[in-house]
């Protein structure tokens, strides 16, 4: 079954049982096969029934404006870079002799 991108994938057979509570093929209560092995949900399903996180709208929103390394700078605009922290230890043990 072709699914969209986002559609949630199943590693195994996954049943609903007579409350709708998602179990899997070992549980004697299952009533009824949701996704099968390898088959997918629509996403919406699949959170409906905790299977996956709802998708952030804008992914971009929740990252940083900067970089990882990187912070603001002084002057507006101005970014600078962090030094390891190997590359921090050296400088401090040069200026110390």
């Amino acid at each position: 079954m072709a699914g969209n991108k986002n559609d949630f994938v199943s590693d195994k057979r996954l049943y609903l049982d007579a409350d709708d509570n998602v179990v899997d093929e070992n549980n004697p209560k299952r009533a009824k096969l949701l996704v099968a092995e390898g088959a997918s949900l629509p996403r919406e399903e699949a959170e409906k029934y905790g299977l996956a996180k709802p998708l952030v709208e804008d992914e971009t929103a929740e990252l940083s404006e900067f970089a990882p390394g990187e912070e603001e700078g002084e002057e507006e605009g101005e970014v600078t870079t962090k030094a390891p922290a190997s590359k921090k230890r050296a400088s401090a043990k040069a200026k110390h002799k």
